[in-house]
């Protein structure tokens, strides 16, 4: 029987969520699938501006205190200002250059649908002329609110019952879920059969809004290993450097830019900074990189000394490396769980520092890879025998190709 799969995840320009993608497909590659595509749609965003600022009040206080917690959050505000203000500035080129590298990656690597958008992805009659007998809801944050408005298509909503409707590492990006929010939730996750997430706060929600168990399995990028991953990798151009301090930060707390500049000094270690966007600070002792591709961020962790990131696929894509990785945290963020539930699977929770209780130590915090290799062999392993092996089987149990109407 002719198997074909369709992968709906984030198409972000980001590295995680590239390589997150690649991974799932070389992933159903290896288990014999040989048809697999991303669904080729927009990812729109989620809540408003506004709306995100209230949450991170909310998260800030409740960590830190009202003053402190208020105090940090007002901090979020100016650098959002101060950003505005500098991207007045041209960097059209730079921008655009970033652009291309994900282009010419993903036209290499990665197989993807005819285009679509939102509305046709909610018109169940479209839904019905697409040819996949199976749909494969991740990975990455999908089922977040705060990254996208379209959560009812990340849980397959529209979808035939006629086919095969799973998750594999979905994520919530959080470890609980409001009350008012749980029955939407409810509802949406009976459309999805297993339901596989990526770490533990995301099994506790989905078990508690399903009444049924779900499977804590690997990030796709962690279904393969190293030797696999340098297969992608590729010298950014115009940069020469082995052997530094680079760090990578999703957040706008200025902290862990200042923690790296420190340890980059006690080792006399040129720091190397991945630049997500044209914003202060521009710290001078940082050397930074824009005009990067998912390419380029494999060989700058494979050439690092070690990282310092909040960052999942940081510390992930670390840990495949085998390179000293050291999460530098924000106690009030709740997206912090997905490193720590990773860090926890691998029997290295003692790598997280937190903001203001203390600096990084890397001559105190040991990485033991030959723990981590196994750890994450195992964790690879299981998921390929308990749920990805079973997946071509699941589909020839449907009786037949899923015809367009």
């Amino acid at each position: 029987m002719d198997k074909k799969i369709a992968i709906v995840t984030f198409r972000f320009r980001n590295f995680g969520t590239v390589l997150q993608s690649i991974g799932l497909q070389e992933a159903l590659h290896k288990v014999g699938i040989d048809d697999v595509e991303v669904l080729d749609f927009p990812t729109i965003g989620g809540i408003s501006g506004k709306e995100a600022f209230v949450e991170t009040i909310k998260e800030q206080i409740k960590t830190y205190g009202v003053l402190k917690g208020v105090f940090r959050s007002l901090k979020e505000v100016v650098f959002a200002l101060r950003a505005r203000v500098d991207t007045r500035r041209d960097h059209s080129l730079e921008k655009k250059m970033r652009e291309a590298y994900y282009v010419q990656f993903e036209e290499k690597y990665l197989r993807k649908s005819v285009p679509m958008n939102t509305a046709d992805l909610r018109n169940e009659e479209f839904v019905r002329t697409l040819p996949y007998n199976c749909y494969i809801a991740g990975s990455d944050q999908i089922w977040n609110e705060k990254y996208t408005s379209q959560i009812d298509i990340f849980f397959l909503k529209y979808m035939p019952s006629t086919v095969i409707r799973m998750s594999y590492a979905g994520s919530f990006g959080r470890t609980f879920l409001e009350e008012k929010k749980k029955p939407l939730f409810a509802e949406l996750i009976k459309n999805i059969d297993p339901i596989l997430v990526r770490e533990q706060g995301a099994k506790k929600i989905a078990d508690e809004i399903s009444g049924r168990e779900s499977f804590l399995v690997p990030d796709p990028t962690l279904l393969h290993d190293k030797t696999f991953w340098l297969n992608y990798e590729e010298k950014p151009e115009h940069f020469d450097g082995e052997g530094y301090v680079l760090i990578y930060s999703l957040n706008h707390d200025l902290s862990i830019y200042k923690e790296a500049m420190r340890i980059g000094k006690q080792l006399n270690k040129k720091v190397v900074g991945i630049k997500r966007h044209f914003n202060p600070p521009y710290y001078k002792s940082i050397e930074w990189l824009y005009t990067l591709g998912p390419q380029h961020f494999i060989w700058l962790v494979n050439h690092a000394a070690m990282v310092i990131t909040n960052s999942y696929h940081a510390e992930v894509f670390s840990l495949i490396l085998n390179k000293p990785c050291y999460p530098f945290l924000d106690k009030a963020e709740e997206i912090n769980e997905r490193l720590i539930s990773l860090l926890h699977v691998v029997e290295h929770d003692h790598a997280v520092t937190y903001i203001g209780e203390g600096h990084i130590n890397p001559n105190g915090i040991k990485y033991d890879f030959d723990t981590i290799n196994e750890r994450l062999r195992v964790f690879r392993e299981n998921a390929y025998d308990k749920f990805l092996s079973a997946i071509p089987l699941n589909i020839s149990k449907l009786g037949g190709v899923v015809e367009p109407k």
